[in-house]
């Protein structure tokens, strides 16, 4: 048994020095534990951040944090804690040699919350929240916002795809490298900025303010008409991507 756990750290040792010892690692001693933590008292918006991990925080009739994590040798660093009605949850990675670190959130919130979501690296989902403000935020990973009526809801992405469906309440998007898909249920502005991508949008049908420019890409506009003095603003922009603007009765 000695022998045979010797040769599997000079492997591992070997394998580090080729550069892959961050997967074997992993593999071999990875760790996990999967954790829920109820809160009893009300909260009225929630402000999340993580470095590395999927995110996802939607409506329910009681308020829970269930976070997964996962290491090699160095466990994160995760606080939950609520003042003033804001539930405020982190989570980081320690800095360790070959340590393979992340958290993955999902937080059941009140239907009436807002929500503040950043990560550095990870998939974002929100869904089914009527709060005065729902914002997501992540350098690497796709955004899904579903079933939200807002004051605002804004989403920022450096790396990733934005897909919204369902949103009721003034909208900004940005991303620097994706596409953007977005559903709206009724008339208000609507903020798109990509640099290469497709933008998609679907609104009600009716008289916008659009205010539309791709520097390489084609632009198709139906089932909308144009009203400069119109309240309802859509504005979009990309660098490299096409624009596709429906209005559906």
């Amino acid at each position: 048994m000695r022998r045979l756990a010797a040769v599997v750290l000079i492997l591992l040792g070997i394998a580090i020095l080729l550069g892959r010892g961050r997967a074997i690692a992993s593999a071999v001693l990875g760790k996990s534990r999967t954790t829920t933590t109820s809160i009893a008292e009300p909260v009225t918006s929630i402000v999340l951040k993580t470095g590395n991990g999927d995110v996802r925080v939607h409506d329910g009739s009681s308020t829970s944090v269930r976070r997964a994590e996962h290491w090699t040798f160095a466990r994160p660093h995760v606080s939950i804690t609520r003042s003033g009605g804001v539930l405020t949850v982190s989570a980081s990675c320690p800095t360790a040699v070959f340590n393979r670190c992340w958290v993955d959130v999902d937080a059941t919130v009140p239907a009436n919350a807002g929500a503040v979501v950043t990560t550095s690296n990870g998939d974002v989902a929100v869904s089914g929240l009527h709060g005065p403000r729902v914002s997501a935020r992540t350098n690497n990973g796709d955004v899904d916002m579903s079933r939200l009526t807002s004051d605002l809801v804004k989403v920022r992405t450096s790396n990733g795809d934005v897909h919204l469906t369902r949103v009721r309440g003034p909208i900004e998007v940005q991303t620097n490298n994706g596409d953007v898909h977005a559903s709206v249920d009724e008339k208000g502005p609507v903020t798109v900025t990509t640099n290469n991508g497709d933008v998609t949008l679907s609104v009600p049908t009716g008289a916008y303010a659009t205010a539309i420019r791709t520097n390489n890409g084609d632009v198709s506009k139906s089932g909308i008409t144009q009203d400069l003095s119109s309240a309802d603003k859509v504005s979009i922009r990309t660098n490299n991507g096409d624009v596709a603007i429906t209005g559906r009765s």
